[in-house]
């Protein structure tokens, strides 16, 4: 689950030390937590907040920020069919281009 502090983290990792470092320390807290699944109680965790998430349909907004910079074309369509694929139906979406020049970057953005 995604917390504010963890958020700020992420920000302030990003401000410190670019955004590759902040991704970076991102994928490595998530295969840490996805590590963590074979643990039963997590695993239950994970159901119940899976469960409360679906009976909750339409009554909690979420956001999925992703911050971009020059990503390969092809990570952001699978980034993009990932979160499209969710069945969570009220959340928005939210690219944040740090000024990308890379062309294929910028017309998959576009799309």
């Amino acid at each position: 689950m995604l917390t504010l502090n963890r958020l700020s983290k992420f920000l302030y990792i990003a401000r410190q030390n670019g955004w590759k470092r902040a991704v970076s320390f991102s994928w490595d807290y998530l295969k840490r937590r996805l590590s963590n699944l074979g643990n039963r109680q997590q695993a239950s965790n994970n159901l119940y907040l899976y469960q409360a998430a679906y009976q909750s349909q339409g009554k909690i907004a979420l956001s999925v920020v992703t911050p971009v910079y020059n990503t390969d074309p092809d990570v952001l369509e699978e980034c993009f069919q990932s979160v499209l694929g969710q069945t969570y139906k009220n959340w928005e979406f939210c690219l944040c281009d740090d000024g990308s020049t890379r062309e294929e970057t910028i017309r998959v953005l576009k799309k």
